[in-house]
């Protein structure tokens, strides 16, 4: 029935599903249970395959007690032990580990395992595996070029960061769209978003709302509104309009919340827009050096604008997320920075 090429493909596109059997502690292979086996196969054969094939020999076991807690760079020190590093079979991996019954972690799979997005991380495998306080696992494609806080950090040119911040708005339009009637990211930050030669990808989806349900728990205070208010896909438009700004803005005021707060970023935004209409390169008081060399007083205003429409109330005002992705692209195309960028993602 099936061909040796579809049982060696089946073999790897299973670990995926490792789960620890806790009766015999064992790691043992769970197929979707809706699945048979051929249209299993199918499934997977049908799309570019996310499962890396020489990890089917390895187990969740195995390679959490192989890796190392993953350094974040040296600006940023470790404080997150749950995030680990592992070479396996030659390829660099990520583990993500849960405490037990974690929301977000079943969250996370959930969607992982569903969406097939140029934007979004790549999951490799999950599963079970106690290891201090920790039990559930996820495994994910290391991103070697770290997360988007670092390479801000880092003081990039506007040209690349104007090219990294349309793929964030596009990936999380992507997500907005994909499957589901009703996505939010609902924790977006530079934190939560990787790198690869200067690609993003959009991770950490353990506090989403999926389809008008709310999972896992709480958010960045500094780049995402309060939970307790109505949750709509603008508030991921407001992480993004914060996550533009946090590129160009004057280092240190977004260090882990010690900067404003969103309403004090408001009246700023909106004080600077009200000068610069009189004060003639008013607009990059706000943009640190470098950026400022690149960029003219007209793209500055412009952009501090479209920021403003993000993050402003009420939040029927601001613009959708796929509005914010041709903005970008507008601009990036008027400074001649296109070239680099396909017609789509």
């Amino acid at each position: 029935m099936f061909s040796s090429v579809d049982i060696q493909f089946l073999g790897a596109a299973l670990v995926a599903h490792h789960c620890l059997d806790k009766s015999t502690s064992r790691v043992r292979c769970i197929i979707d249970s809706h699945l048979n086996l051929a249209a299993f196969v199918e499934r997977f054969s049908s799309i570019e395959p996310r499962i890396d094939q020489q990890l089917h020999s390895e187990t969740i076991r195995e390679m959490v007690e192989a890796s190392q807690p993953l350094e974040l760079g040296s600006q940023i020190p470790s404080i997150r032990p749950a995030i680990r590093f592992v070479r396996a079979n030659g390829r660099d991996y990520v583990l993500k580990g849960s405490v037990p019954g974690s929301v977000a972690f079943f969250t996370e799979v959930e969607l992982l395992r569903n969406m097939r997005l140029g934007r979004v991380v790549q999951m490799m495998g999950c599963g079970e595996y106690e290891f201090g306080r920790f039990r559930n696992w996820i495994v994910l494609k290391y991103y070697p070029q770290g997360n988007l806080e670092e390479y801000f950090r880092g003081l990039p040119n506007l040209k690349d960061c104007l090219l990294i911040l349309e793929q964030v708005a596009y990936g999380i339009y992507q997500f907005q769209t994909h499957n589901y009637p009703f996505n939010v990211h609902c924790d977006l930050k530079p934190y939560n978003i990787y790198l690869e030669e200067n690609n993003a990808f959009i991770g950490d989806f353990g506090a989403c709302l999926v389809d008008g349900d709310m999972r896992g728990s709480g958010g960045s205070m500094v780049y995402c509104e309060s939970r307790n208010d109505i949750v709509v896909r603008q508030q991921d438009v407001c992480s993004v309009g914060l996550i533009i700004l946090r590129a160009f803005a004057l280092p240190g005021l977004f260090i882990d919340g010690d900067g404003l707060t969103l309403e004090q970023w408001r009246e700023r935004i909106k004080d600077v827009l009200a000068r610069s209409s009189v004060w003639e390169g008013y607009s990059l008081s706000l943009f640190r050096e470098g950026i400022t060399a690149e960029c003219s007083d007209v793209f500055a205003t412009e952009l501090l604008s479209l920021v403003n429409n993000c993050i402003k109330l009420p939040y029927q005002a601001r613009p959708d997320i796929y509005s914010v992705v041709k903005h970008l692209r507008d601009i990036r195309c008027r400074l001649n920075f296109c070239d680099a960028l396909p017609e789509d993602f």
